[in-house]
């Protein structure tokens, strides 16, 4: 990037001695702006699912009755299939937050066996890939 940045500054400069310009201010602000362009990571657009970039998997973060329940949700580099992983991580999303609304209402509710179930329905629908979950992947 430094190195484009030099060569574009280089340029711009036999450039402006070449048409005696003395405003160049413009066109080493466009050249910093094309160097400087971030390719954008994907966003979920929503609240609770967050996209890791070292792993390349969504992550799926809700609190219920004080304890931070995560998810972890692998897509591959194919952008349909993280799309299709981004939308099975805002339905677990969803049904955790139903969870958390029910569980102020019953107390009672075994969160385990509720969460356990909700994470099992994702894996069987999203990143697994058939693979069991390695045991970092989960919190609760």
């Amino acid at each position: 990037r430094a190195l484009r940045l030099r060569d574009g500054l280089l340029r711009i400069q036999r450039q402006a001695i070449a048409e005696a310009q003395l405003d160049v201010s413009p066109m080493i602000a466009k050249l910093k702006a094309d160097c400087f362009i971030k390719p954008r990571m994907p966003t979920s657009g929503e609240r609770g699912v967050y996209w890791e970039k070292r792993s390349k998997s969504w992550r799926v973060q809700v609190t219920v009755r004080g304890k931070i329940i995560y998810t972890t949700l692998r897509a591959s580099s194919d952008p349909e299939r993280v799309e299709q992983v981004r939308l099975q991580a805002l339905k677990l999303r969803d049904g955790l937050l139903r969870l958390q609304k029910q569980a102020y209402v019953e107390t009672q509710l075994n969160l385990s066996t509720e969460i356990a179930k909700l994470k099992a329905d994702a894996l069987t629908g999203a990143g697994s890939h058939g693979k069991r979950p390695r045991s970092g992947e989960f919190g609760v």
